[in-house]
């Protein structure tokens, strides 16, 4: 009997698990408490190497050429601005220029998902609510009563994982103190937006109360028939402490929008305020920063914990996609290459352990000296 291995959460390093499962011809399925329509989780997603090499080893040679053809014409590197526009001392520690093997690319999550869905059997509308060891399998519940049994359940439920508050109750996930508000500016015409906003990856303005982060999406190709239509966008967030995140829940498109600009001071500079004045109210949604407290390699047969789940980071270092890609791509590889299941899970562990608490403490420090996380 071969193995089978139950994915909990269709974000998208649970995707790139399965993706590599398949392709080995394991019996994987995803289960996903959403709708398949999903919720908001941001626009735009930047792909390092980390991430590109992740993509490269779950997925067929069509379906990795497709991500690259559909992302974003390759930019300068990210850079920091004061509120006047002017380069911070922050800059010397940025690369000057991407080589070929550093290039970093501009995504639209919602392509990148439906790309990394192509083929897996997904289940939605599932809450998964505990799991149960059973011998050596392990059996996991969902809220309408469903079961499934399985000989690996893996936990790909992001921050608020309900997997990792059964398997690691005393796993830390803490607040980082950073509250965003995340949207889009359509580009029309790309000459009605300042030029400076399309020379970087990412450009990162900083003031007193808040900083705005841009990300252009300009896309090489348009995605095909197969895939959602999407037009150019440049991702917009303004990034505060000062802001209770319970409020901001409770607030449509244009109270985000007020509560945004009230944090930006006359001592802005005027393109900063003129792109907020193009944000599309209607894209709006607050966000969260959590960070995870480092947690010990655990032994509990039969289910581990892959991307946010396990290592939630503050997007400082724009590294928590790019390493819940590569989570999924090292778990498929150890099981693929591993001499048992069990072996292959704690090597997976391990290895996951060893790179990912680092980049969650790196992420910390950056975040804590740049826009004050907690």
């Amino acid at each position: 009997m071969g193995i089978r291995v139950v994915v909990v959460g269709a974000g998208l390093g649970g995707l790139a698990l399965a993706q590599g499962l398949s392709r080995q011809g394991i019996d994987v399925v995803v289960y996903e408490r959403d709708a398949a329509n999903g919720r908001r989780q941001g626009d735009r997603v930047q792909l390092g190497p980390t991430g590109l090499a992740g993509l490269r080893r779950v997925l067929s040679q069509e379906l990795h050429d497709l991500c690259l053809a559909t992302a974003s014409r390759p930019l300068a590197p990210p850079r920091m601005l004061d509120q006047k526009l002017n380069p911070t001392a922050e800059n010397a520690c940025l690369p000057r220029e991407y080589t070929p093997e550093t290039q970093t690319y501009a995504v639209h999550r919602a392509t990148l998902r439906e790309i990394l869905l192509t083929g897996v059997n997904v289940r939605y509308g599932k809450e998964f609510t505990a799991y149960k060891l059973v011998g050596d399998r392990v059996k996991a519940r969902f809220e309408d009563g469903h079961e499934d049994e399985a000989d690996l359940l893996v936990g790909a439920d992001g921050v608020g994982s309900a997997v990792r508050r059964q398997l690691l109750p005393h796993a830390e996930v803490n607040d980082a103190g950073l509250r965003l508000i995340y949207g889009r500016i359509p580009l029309h015409r790309r000459n009605e937006l300042p030029a400076w906003v399309f020379e970087r990856v990412f450009t990162l303005v900083r003031g007193p109360q808040a900083h705005v982060g841009l990300g252009p999406v300009i896309l090489r190709n348009r995605p095909t028939d197969r895939l959602s239509p999407v037009d150019d966008y440049v991702a917009c967030m303004v990034g505060t402490n000062r802001l209770p995140f319970d409020e901001l829940r409770g607030m449509n498109g244009q109270e985000l929008h007020h509560a945004a600009v009230s944090l930006i001071g006359d001592d802005w500079h005027r393109d900063v305020r003129c792109l907020l004045d193009r944000w599309d109210t209607e894209s709006l949604f607050p966000l969260r920063i959590a960070s995870a407290a480092e947690v010990e390699d655990w032994s509990t047969p039969g289910v581990t914990l892959l991307g946010d789940a396990v290592h939630a980071m503050s997007p400082t270092l724009a590294m928590g996609a790019n390493t819940a890609l590569r989570d999924g791509a090292e778990l498929s590889h150890a099981i693929a290459t591993s001499a048992s299941l069990r072996e292959a899970v704690s090597r997976y562990q391990a290895r996951m352990l060893a790179y990912a608490m680092p980049l969650v403490q790196e992420s910390r420090r950056i975040g804590r000296a740049r826009i004050g996380q907690r």
